[in-house]
């Protein structure tokens, strides 16, 4: 079996049978990736919760923990609703606190 020297015909058998194989396997991954997706969308159930405990959580002084804080509570607000029409901004307000220029341009690379 090793050594021995394929036709043309075999190596083409052989390599289409192994893409089958790969995209097969592929396949199966993707399906599996979707029944999680389901059961773990199935048990947060609670789509409330999320941005509750989120706003439930101190201020801080710092920049970087305050920008910390926005990130988490816009990720968990994104996460726990699953329609896009549901999520509401009610306030938006500056911060007090003058930015270096550092701080403003990772801002606005964040934004592009």
């Amino acid at each position: 079996m090793f050594g021995e020297q394929l036709t043309g015909g075999q190596a083409a058998i052989v390599t289409i049978f192994s893409i089958l194989m790969v995209f097969l396997i592929l396949l199966l991954l993707s399906y599996f990736i979707r029944v999680l997706a389901l059961l773990i969308n199935r048990k947060g159930k609670n789509p409330a919760a999320a941005p509750e405990a989120a706003a439930a959580a101190p201020p801080s002084e710092d920049e970087g923990e305050d920008l910390t804080l926005v990130i988490l509570s816009a990720a968990a607000a994104y996460t726990a609703l699953k329609k896009k029409q549901d999520f509401v901004i009610r306030r938006i307000r500056r911060i007090e606190h003058p930015e270096s220029a550092w701080s403003q341009f990772g801002r606005y690379d964040g934004m592009k």
